[in-house]
């Protein structure tokens, strides 16, 4: 009853502002467009592929989906980790400890978007890209205790996909499409919440940044380079509740536990922006 009510206040204030609702999915559709659709589809797909085909089974697996996570960014990590599961590859309590620290934010996008686009600066940017995989390894530690020492399980009889190269791709391209194109509407309708928000409750502005990581950390940058540039970092490490809603969306059919991942992007958050505070006063 109280997600219908949400709903329907949702769709009544967009009635009421239209210019402020059209303003806002135009904003996030021009992010998804011109920042994570390049940077994220030609890797998610790469990956999908990779995945189909065996990478990610054996001892090797963490490391692997780490680094597939990284290339991919939010929610590659997620997709990747999902094939595992759907694959009967990974038992649950796995992918809970491999979520805790293996979908993470790209590097184009955190020197790119972030480091040069918002900051004007590529050194802030790696600055950020090193502690935000630092927080992540050290979640990977700390959470261990979901599923590190379990036997990583291979399905009896498991084989790679037997499909033609040209049949393999198109179904990888269609995955990660049907992914993107989820992702793309979450950013439209966490952007027009961020208008409607700031239209309706005229305050900090920064504090509506938790919605949508971009358009949160362009805001932050308002504030002084000591404070902005580690809240950026625990905002990107955190990822924000339009990436959450990306991730859960992703694994809606896997037995995932939404707090226990928001826990670790929590923490994950609160270390990066720790690090990257010490790092700016050593750098002083």
């Amino acid at each position: 009853m109280g997600r219908m009510v949400l709903a329907a206040l949702l769709a009544v204030l967009m009635l009421v502002f239209p210019q402020i609702t059209l303003q806002g999915a135009s904003e996030g559709l021009r992010l998804w467009f011109q920042n994570v659709l390049p940077a994220q589809f030609p890797f998610m797909v790469c990956i999908l592929r990779l995945m189909k085909n065996g990478l990610g089974r054996g001892n090797a697996s963490a490391p692997s989906l780490f680094l597939t996570g990284l290339l991919s960014g939010y929610p590659g990590g997620a997709k990747s980790i999902e094939v595992l599961y759907r694959q009967g590859q990974i038992s649950v309590e796995r992918l809970q400890w491999l979520m805790s620290f293996c979908n993470n934010s790209g590097p184009l996008f955190i020197v790119g978007t972030i480091g040069i686009g918002i900051f004007g600066s590529a050194d802030i940017g790696y600055r950020i890209l090193i502690t935000h995989l630092g927080a992540a390894v050290i979640c990977g530690c700390l959470f261990s205790l979901w599923g590190r020492g379990e036997a990583f399980p291979v399905k009896e009889g498991f084989r790679p996909e037997e499909e033609s190269f040209g049949a393999q791709l198109g179904s990888c391209v269609t995955e990660t499409a049907s992914v993107m194109i989820m992702v793309g509407g979450f950013m439209m309708l966490y952007c027009v919440l961020i208008r409607l928000c700031s239209r309706l409750w005229p305050g900090p502005s920064y504090l509506y940044g938790l919605l949508e990581m971009t358009n949160g950390a362009a805001r932050l940058a308002s504030l002084p380079k000591r404070w902005s540039v580690p809240l950026v970092g625990a905002l990107i490490s955190m990822g924000g509740f339009c990436v959450y809603s990306q991730t859960c969306t992703v694994l809606e059919h896997t037995p995932f536990s939404g707090m226990r991942y928001l826990l670790a992007k929590s923490a994950q958050g609160i270390l990066c922006g720790g690090m990257l505070f010490v790092w700016g006063i050593l750098a002083d």
